[in-house]
């Protein structure tokens, strides 16, 4: 099928048909965006193919990245909550046997007088 279609392609007189015969054979997504460029030849169709291209990559990357840092901030985010609050009960806890001792000695003091 593949040597059919470059067949058919080589054999096309004019580089206005190659660029017709391969923009007719595209996917539509790259149809509706190579069509904006506008391409007179067939390496601006390829270039134009290359770019669209890149750019699908870039947005695929951009978007697993993305959500790779929410997951990240996310159970970050969870593991500073669980730090916070284990710092919090164990301040609360030195302060309170903070609070015995010096009532303690305070006792230890008034016995002394």
């Amino acid at each position: 099928m593949f040597t059919q279609w470059l067949s058919s392609l080589i054999t096309t007189t004019t580089d206005q048909e190659r660029v017709h015969y391969l923009i007719r054979n595209l996917r539509r997504q790259y149809l509706e965006n190579i069509n904006v460029l506008d391409p007179h030849t067939v390496k601006e169709v390829l270039e134009a193919m290359q770019k669209i291209a890149e750019t699908e990559h870039l947005l695929n990357h951009r978007d697993k990245n993305s959500i790779e840092v929410h997951t990240l901030a996310t159970r970050l985010k969870k593991l500073l909550e669980s730090i916070s609050e284990k710092l919090s009960n164990s301040l609360e806890a030195i302060s309170k046997q903070y609070e015995k001792a010096l009532a303690e000695q305070s006792q230890q003091i008034q016995t002394l007088f």
